[in-house]
């Protein structure tokens, strides 16, 4: 009896510290099955034993996963962080090469006023317009990679966070 009621208080304390709202009278018939129903056999008694250790180990697997859930969604979070620190760098680059370029520019078309040097920095200029025009495509390339990839974490991170949204319900249903 003293067994019979130690495990009664642990199961009404397990049940509070999850907040399944269990009452007084349900842990009783776990616990006292035999001494309330005396008609019912041992056979009745172990397959509601095994059908609560299945509904334990539900719950702990629904909890794990969550818990996992959780992880991935943290992990994706800073993913998505360090991406839009390198989109923002990326960015940078992009207005640094146009503002390069247009100072090669102002500094071409000032020396167009001499005559001597006018074809030879007429060619230079435009092999380096072509050159930082091909680094600014480039730069635009990985910007758009990186937003696209963003882009993509973003949409994982909805994903994990309504799986994780959906566990937690469960848990507390």
């Amino acid at each position: 009896m003293f067994l019979a009621r130690d495990t009664q208080s642990r199961v009404n304390r397990s049940a509070s510290k999850v907040g399944w709202g269990c009452q007084q009278s349900w842990a009783e018939d776990v616990c006292q099955g035999g001494e309330q129903n005396p008609g019912q056999n041992a056979s009745q008694k172990v397959a509601e034993v095994e059908k609560l250790a299945q509904t334990v180990r539900e719950l702990e697997e629904a909890v794990l996963a969550g818990g996992a859930a959780t992880n991935a969604v943290r992990d994706y979070q800073r993913k998505v962080q360090e991406m839009n620190e390198e989109k923002k760098t990326l960015e940078w680059e992009v207005a640094r090469a146009k503002v390069t370029v247009n100072r090669v520019a102002t500094v071409v078309a000032n020396e167009w006023k001499d005559a001597n040097d006018k074809v030879m920095l007429v060619k230079q200029w435009l092999e380096e317009r072509k050159f930082f025009q091909g680094e600014m495509q480039q730069l635009r390339d990985k910007l758009a990679v990186a937003e696209r990839t963003t882009k993509a974490e973003a949409q994982l991170k909805e994903k994990y966070q309504k799986q994780f949204k959906v566990l937690e319900e469960r848990l507390k249903s």
